[in-house]
């Protein structure tokens, strides 16, 4: 049978960069039999070719999401290293990262100036190539109607807010059309503003015939104070738009009522604004405004999964995750939501009973969540240390204390 936590040892080896060959060899100058860590090895490579043909594809949709990513902050005077340290601490692959600065930092390559033939050639092509074009515009006389430019900006009502309360978030959809083609979906990031650190992260989706709305969504009470960003980032069709919105978290009493009062002032103005607007407009046009103005997202916590294969990936790592665990975090690996990407990693580690991968879970609630159904239902009070919420917490070494007295009694 098949060592589990060889392979996974073996497959944390290949996901940090190293060869089978060479932790092959390191195995067994360590002491590992040679059998055990060739059936790991096949079982891995077994897996690997059995495992969905969508990573390729994932992989390379990674690295062009986070080429983009580079180059943005790059502009916003962030450094390389920087960026990488970042990527690397929020669980990207240091394979991925690694092509992905490659890519980023690449410079245009110097063309030689051809020879004055070439030249010629060029330019009786490009004459042709003319004249076929004003030709066939002669007979079709087609005009083709391109998608108008659409855009895509954020801000947020308060820029300076305790910890626990709510963000409201303005979504400005710039030139949207009214008959929209496609889904719009909106991945909300909170970053450290120094160390660019991800704190909170969430997504929203709008099918073709949802109304636009805004945003809320609560600051979590650990967070500590500081200065932070909302990245957000838009896809619609083929259109991908990113915008920030700079806010800062503080205990200070006087600088959160400072920030209240011009808040409170802006909206006072935007008030008086809309009162001059709604005298001037049909009393029709003034309800649709009103309304418009008033729509707000509800729910701020809920995410919705966008990957076409999301909950099959989760179906398949369930069900296998209480005999191979290994396999099952492929799948997992797969997930695009975030959301539903936590949940897979919190399955796994219930059905196999293996703890140790709530810590690749990156809500905090969620992780706590893990944590604590290996201390409440399986009395594991080892990782009492691992929650986050400070009152589950003391709960959970609580229970561990009576625990100790009764193991004594």
């Amino acid at each position: 049978m098949v060592d589990g936590k060889l392979v996974t040892y073996i497959q944390q080896q290949l996901h940090n960069g190293f060869t089978l060959e060479v932790i092959r060899s390191a195995l067994i100058q360590n002491g590992y039999p040679q059998q055990e860590v060739d059936e790991a090895i096949s079982y891995i490579q077994h897996a690997t070719k059995t495992a969905p043909l969508q990573q390729q594809t994932e992989f390379q949709s990674q690295e062009k999401m986070l080429v983009s990513y580079i180059k943005q902050y790059i502009k916003q005077g962030y450094t390389y290293g920087q960026i990488e340290r970042f990527l690397l601490q929020n669980r990207y692959s240091p394979t991925l990262v690694k092509q992905a600065l490659a890519d980023a930092e690449k410079k245009t390559f110097q063309i030689s100036i051809p020879s004055q033939k070439t030249l010629l050639i060029v330019f009786v092509m490009l004459l042709i190539a003319g004249a076929l074009g004003a030709t066939a515009w002669f007979f079709f006389n087609t005009e083709f109607k391109k998608d108008e430019a659409i855009d895509f900006s954020v801000t947020v009502d308060l820029d300076t807010l305790a910890p626990g309360e709510t963000l409201s978030i303005n979504n400005d959809f710039i030139n949207f059309p009214d008959e929209r083609k496609y889904p719009i979906t909106l991945y909300y990031t909170i970053n450290e503003k120094e160390t660019l650190t991800r704190v909170d992260s969430w997504q929203l989706s709008f099918n073709i015939n949802d109304p636009l709305k805004n945003e809320k969504h609560i600051i979590a009470r650990t967070i500590a104070s500081g200065a932070y960003e909302l990245d957000v980032k838009m896809n619609y069709g083929t259109t991908s738009n990113q915008a920030t919105a700079d806010f800062t978290v503080s205990i200070d009493k006087q600088a959160l009522d400072a920030a209240e009062e011009e808040a409170a002032q802006k909206e006072q103005k935007t008030k008086e604004t809309e009162k001059i607007e709604e005298t001037e407009s049909e009393e029709t046009s003034k309800e649709t405004e009103q309304e418009q103005l008033s729509e707000v997202v509800e729910t701020a916590t809920e995410a919705y999964a966008v990957g076409a294969d999301d909950y099959k990936n989760y179906a398949a790592a369930k069900e296998i995750a209480a005999t191979d665990a290994a396999n099952a975090i492929l799948y997992c690996d797969l997930i695009v939501s975030l959301t539903k990407n936590d949940e897979c990693y919190a399955a796994v580690a219930r059905e196999s009973m293996d703890k140790s991968y709530c810590e690749a879970i990156v809500a905090d609630n969620t992780r706590d969540s893990c944590w604590v159904h290996f201390a409440f239902n399986l009395f594991d009070y080892t990782v009492c240390n691992e929650i986050a919420n400070p009152y589950v917490k003391q709960n959970c070494e609580q229970l561990g204390k009576i625990a100790e007295l009764k193991e004594g009694q």
